[in-house]
């Protein structure tokens, strides 16, 4: 609506589906974010086409992007030095953004399910501590394998314990800072998240804790599956 107006379905072109790509890169969009949102827009078009039965071709189908991917910039890993003085930073600090951030360390989870968590989804009386990573009204998951439990152990269980013991009588969203019936700010959470993390002289994302925990499984040996 924003590139082309309140244009009807019927005189959306495969030029115009270029002319959005080549606006999306001159924005400043990464290759990758580009060919996302095409995928959503395209979903969207070939429900239209079958429903309404319509004599269309999707304009948004098989889009060549030029250099997809080549653009990704690497978000690197936390060595072991970073990762305690992070965990012990937030041990120090011991808010809701610290227990967000150390809620990561050791989950291997993407910051908006983390965000978007309600306590409803910690589980801290069982034998095996674990946290139920799933869709909620207010916060989706990127796939369907996305879904799945998690357990709980060192920075992420001692963050699990911190956001149970501190919930007020009623609260239902692990971060009520961040999260609604309506919305999940996950966006916001990360810009905060991710700058008290450069000021420890750390320069990675909370994104990089996910690319971290991914390498120590596989230092360690465990199977791709787990």
């Amino acid at each position: 609506m924003e590139f082309l107006g309140d244009r009807e379905f019927d005189e959306v072109t495969r030029a115009d589906a270029n002319a959005f790509v080549v606006h999306g890169l001159n924005k400043g969009s990464k290759t990758t974010t580009v060919s996302r949102q095409v995928s959503t827009i395209k979903a969207v078009f070939n429900v239209a086409i079958i429903e309404k039965e319509l004599a269309k071709t999707n304009p948004f189908l098989r889009l060549r992007i030029a250099g997809l991917g080549e653009d990704a910039v690497s978000r690197g890993t936390l060595d072991s030095t970073q990762l305690n003085t992070l965990y012990a930073e937030c041990r120090r600090e011991d808010d809701d953004i610290r227990w967000l951030i150390a809620l990561q360390i050791d989950l291997g989870c993407r910051l908006g399910e983390a965000v978007g968590l309600s306590l409803s989804d910690f589980h801290m009386s069982d034998v095996a501590p674990y946290l139920s990573i799933r869709p909620h009204s207010w916060r989706s998951l990127k796939t369907k394998s996305s879904k799945r439990d998690v357990p709980l152990t060192g920075a992420s269980l001692w963050a699990a314990r911190r956001i149970v013991e501190s919930a007020h009588k009623g609260q239902i969203y692990a971060f009520p800072r961040y999260t609604s019936a309506e919305e999940c700010k996950a966006t916001h959470a990360s810009n905060t998240a991710n700058d008290w993390i450069r000021s420890l002289g750390i320069d990675r994302t909370t994104h990089s804790l996910r690319h971290s925990l991914r390498d120590r499984l596989r230092n360690c040996g465990a199977p791709k599956s787990i």
